[in-house]
This record gives structure tokens, C-alpha cells and sequence, in this order.
């Protein structure tokens, strides 16, 4: 078995002690450090700032090893009262060193403040409720489809922030959701986006979303565009034929589906024209609509 002599013995004595004293003396000396503090900012009742006002600040330090090694475990945290500033105002944290200073020891030099700069620009706090469109990409095994809409949980939120950034809203979507293959009925949750550019928070972070889904049967019906024109007015390609589908469970039933022209098409002058129409009925749906554009003329 080996065993040190008396010099190996002493040689590892003599490189803890040489450690312990290059400690000693390297913590002892002057050193530049980066210090985190979290801001927080008190405004004038009912203003907001348009833009994410930064929540942490870095104080760039100088000090002794020691002094620093206490303030690594300290956290620290200001808050900046802005109460009385004007409608804009740009806040430079390096004419502003004492408001970071906070059980900050005095040995410890502040040497810059980043970032050196913090912009704010007030508008009136606002909220509003606006719906929720759900993003999704939904394919379905051939003949299956939903059956009317789908429905979403809450189908609406509260957004506040900013008024004149809320007045651009009118809705809020999700993250996408995709699914494939589809045959049976659909639900589960999806995230709602968040505002990331902009200083807006939201009544809630995700929506449930369910959906009933049926296989479908087609058919297709003819129309008269003529029927559709003021009389003075002739479709050169009459005959508008629509293929749509509906659930096969109602196939047995007796109905007539039933379409509904758009406005624009009634009212239309000479020219071309699109063929848009919408099923009376919530759980018809239409394919395609051929043709899709008409030639109007006057007799």
C-alpha cells in the first residue's frame, strides 16, 4: 500500500495554505460585477404605459470580493415612482443612481446602469371584451365534417391595457391546434396568443373548445340566376347549380335545402359577378357553387 513521505505531506500542506492566501488576497482586491435588481413602477391612477416597461435593471459594480459575495445573496427590488411625470417621458436610470442604491452597502460602487435608458409612454387604462376565434387546421376522413359551429369556452375575454392600443382589437385568437383524420366528435384546449410587443394582459391564458362531427351525404340543387336580376337584366349563364352536403343521419328526413342569394348579387349592374350564397339551414354546407362567376347584361 502507498504512503506519503513526510515531503509529500508537506508539499500538499504548503498548496492548501498558497490556495487559502490566493483567496484571501483576490478577495481583498477590487472587481466588477453585474448586479440584478427588479424594478416595479408606480403611475398616476388610471394611466398605463403602451409599451413592456423593463422589470429588471443590471448594475454594472465595483467592489472588494467580499462585499460581493454578501450582495449575491441578497434580492433586490425597486419601485419607481413616476406619479408626477407628463403625458411622455424618457427615464434615465444613470441620473437617477440613489433610487438603486437600496440596501446597497456604500463600499460598493455603482459604475453604470443598463439599460441607460427606459422610455414610457402614457394612454388611459382601458379593458374590453372582445370574442375568441379559434385557430385551427382540422382535416377530416373523406365524408366527415362538423356539424354547425364549434363551440368555445369562454367564447369571449377581457383584455386591458392601453385604450388606444385596445381600440385595434376586435378579436383574439388561439395558438393553432392541428388534427388530422378526423371522424369522431373533437374537444380539448387551446392557448391563447399572447400579446408579447405590446403592454396587454388577459382575462385568461386558454379556451376549451368542443365540436360535434357526423358523416356527411351530397347532393346538389339547381337555380335560376335570371330569377335573381331585375328584370331588365339577363344572366348570359343561368342556370347556377350548388353542391353542398348534410348530415347523413338527416337523409332520411324529408327536406329541401334552401339558399339565400347575396345583396350584391341582386343589386348588381352590367359586369362580371361572384356567386356567393349561404345555407338557410345551420347544418347545410356547401362545397362549391358552380359557376362561380356570372356575365350580367342588359337585354
Amino acid at each position: 500500500m502507498f504512503q506519503p513521505g513526510r515531503n509529500t505531506i508537506r508539499f500538499f500542506y504548503c498548496l492548501i495554505i498558497s490556495c487559502f492566501m490566493w483567496l484571501f488576497i483576490s478577495m481583498n482586491r477590487l472587481h466588477d460585477y453585474k448586479i440584478s435588481v427588479g424594478v416595479t413602477y408606480q403611475l398616476a391612477e388610471n394611466t398605463i404605459s403602451k409599451n413592456r416597461l423593463p422589470d429588471h435593471v443590471d448594475l454594472n459594480v465595483s467592489a472588494t470580493g467580499w462585499k460581493l459575495l454578501r450582495a449575491l445573496f441578497i434580492e433586490r427590488n425597486v419601485e419607481l415612482d413616476l406619479r408626477n411625470t407628463e403625458i411622455s417621458k424618457i427615464f434615465l436610470p444613470n441620473e437617477n443612481v440613489l433610487l438603486f442604491t437600496n440596501d446597497l452597502p456604500s463600499d460598493i460602487a455603482i459604475n453604470a446602469i443598463t439599460p441607460d435608458t427606459i422610455l414610457i409612454d402614457y394612454d388611459e387604462k382601458g379593458s374590453k371584451k372582445i370574442p375568441v376565434v379559434l385557430n385551427s387546421d382540422f382535416t377530416f376522413k373523406e365524408n366527415y365534417d362538423i356539424v354547425g359551429e364549434i363551440k368555445i369556452i369562454p367564447d369571449s375575454i377581457l383584455i386591458m391595457g392601453p385604450k388606444t392600443i385596445l381600440d385595434t382589437y376586435q378579436t383574439w385568437t388561439t395558438e393553432i391546434i392541428h388534427k388530422e383524420d378526423i371522424d369522431k366528435n373533437i374537444s380539448g384546449n387551446a392557448a391563447l396568443k399572447r400579446a408579447d410587443k405590446e403592454n396587454i394582459s388577459l382575462s385568461a391564458i386558454a379556451i376549451q373548445y368542443q365540436a360535434k362531427v357526423t358523416e356527411y351525404e351530397s347532393s346538389n340543387i339547381t337555380f335560376d340566376a335570371d330569377s335573381y336580376v331585375d328584370e331588365e337584366f339577363v344572366v348570359v349563364q343561368d342556370e347556377i347549380r350548388v353542391y353542398y352536403k348534410f348530415p347523413k343521419d338527416s337523409a332520411s328526413q324529408t327536406f329541401q335545402a334552401e339558399f339565400i342569394i347575396s345583396e350584391d348579387f341582386r343589386s348588381a349592374d352590367e359586369g362580371y359577378r361572384e356567386i356567393v350564397m349561404e345555407p338557410l339551414s345551420s347544418f347545410v354546407k356547401i362545397d362549391s357553387i358552380l359557376p362561380a362567376i356570372v356575365e350580367i347584361k342588359r337585354k
